[in-house]
């Protein structure tokens, strides 16, 4: 819990803030910019036959990060480097992952 000291002006100083879990973060492309980025927020294609046969693609989301949860400002993307906009997929997870764990306050990246 965290513990609040008073100031002249009344307003609390936090001196130990709560702890903010860490969420998952999932490597993406930008199909216009082409930079590589983690997100909490992604998606993965699928495939699936309709009940006329004809087969369609929809988005499923990646995770459970339950982003409701987090206070508005919270960090919930970082971009990687411009100089990695070449690299193909296999190339940048093999320096990064395909997924990692980011802190939502401090942007701060814990490769997994």
């Amino acid at each position: 819990m965290a513990t609040t000291k008073a100031t002249s002006n009344a307003k609390p100083i936090i001196i130990n803030p709560p702890a903010v879990p860490n969420i998952a973060v999932f490597l993406a492309q930008s199909p216009k910019t082409e930079r590589w980025y983690f997100t909490a927020q992604s998606f993965t294609s699928l495939t699936r036959v309709d009940k006329n046969g004809d087969s369609f693609e929809y988005l499923a989301p990646k995770g459970n990060n339950d982003l409701r949860k987090l206070p508005a400002d919270s960090i919930k993307s970082l971009i990687l480097p411009i100089a990695w906009n070449d690299l193909d997929r296999a190339e940048v997870v093999a320096k990064v992952g395909a997924t990692a764990l980011m802190n939502p306050v401090t942007g701060e990246l814990t490769l997994t």
